[in-house]
């Protein structure tokens, strides 16, 4: 594999520990759900520009905004992993908003999703266990990728988000 190919950007240590999980216990009561997305650079930039401030504020909360500092491709990996996070809950945009989706990160730099109002309602609804994500671009487009573990046994529970130490070697810029 050549270094600096878009699979060098992604981080997979998310996606591991969960397949782990799923591994570790009965597979009667546990499913994956996964959702992806992808965006062209271009087209998304469009839709910055005709949709403005107000697009931003709809779709993007605060310290998203922050975070991406104006970078069209960073802004369309988490539009995209807001979109695949929507598929993940089997809402897709009608019924929760892509701004009730965070894209987060720790402090090593591992992105996490963060629901709000109605998105945590249908996690809870789903009982999602655990949710990881991850997204990567280049100058052409942005994909992310969202996968959620659901456990059917789960009563009464807060919707847990796994954040990895980051020692996969896998780094992401998105």
């Amino acid at each position: 594999m050549r270094r600096g190919t878009w699979i060098d950007k992604m981080n997979h240590s998310a996606l591991v520990h969960l397949l782990d999980d799923a591994a570790t216990f009965s597979s009667d009561h546990l499913s994956l759900r996964v959702g992806i997305d992808r965006v062209e650079i271009e087209t998304f930039a469009q839709l910055l520009t005709s949709g403005g401030d107000a697009f931003l504020s709809e779709v993007f909360r605060p310290d998203e905004i922050t975070y991406c500092s104006g970078r069209v491709e960073r802004l369309a990996a988490r539009f995209c992993a807001k979109e695949a996070a929507l598929k993940v809950l089997g809402t897709g945009i009608r019924g929760v908003a892509l701004g009730e989706v965070e894209v987060v990160h720790a402090a090593n730099g591992q992105p996490t999703i963060v629901l709000l109002e109605r998105a945590d309602e249908r996690a809870t609804a789903l009982k999602v266990a655990s949710l990881a994500v991850s997204m990567t671009h280049t100058k052409f487009a942005a994909e992310a990728v969202v996968v959620a573990l659901l456990d059917a046994q789960l009563v009464d529970f807060n919707l847990e988000r796994r954040i990895t130490d980051g020692q996969s070697g896998f780094g992401n810029d998105a």
